[in-house]
């Protein structure tokens, strides 16, 4: 694992990590600002393919206008920044640009646009009841 791999680092059992992870880009870049350890530490972004899985048999996440909502309202450049400190890049689909002969850039693209979202589940008939929840047909 990658605390593994960084404790090997620090004790010299290995010489170099060639990919680590981003969530541990914080520990590499800490390491390598002691010159005393003679690590040098090149973040290079990599391509993590993270998502959501929904239940399409539950009522709610079975229709399309919702998960599309859920797609709008999700920051994904914030989430890279929070959790892999920057080290990863957003992505529509799971083939990575420029590394898989089947990656297409033809398909349906959700941008971060929380009023967009919003929209999305007023046009489909969910709206906010006076306790802010949004209510089908409410």
């Amino acid at each position: 694992d990658a605390n593994t791999l960084l404790n090997a680092l620090k004790s010299h059992e290995i010489d170099m990590l060639a990919r680590g992870t981003g969530l541990q880009w914080p520990s590499y870049a800490d390491y390598a600002s002691d010159p005393a350890n003679g690590v040098t530490a090149i973040r290079v972004n990599s391509f993590q393919f993270n998502h959501l899985d929904f239940n399409l048999k539950n009522p709610i996440l079975g229709q399309l206008p919702v998960r599309q909502a859920i797609a709008y309202a999700t920051n994904r450049a914030e989430i890279i920044a929070a959790v892999y400190h920057g080290s990863e890049y957003t992505a529509e689909t799971d083939q990575p640009k420029g590394l898989s002969w089947a990656y297409t850039d033809d398909i349906a693209h959700y941008p971060y646009d929380p009023a967009k979202a919003e929209a999305v589940l007023d046009a489909a008939g969910w709206k906010v009841g006076p306790d802010g929840i949004r209510v089908k047909n409410g």
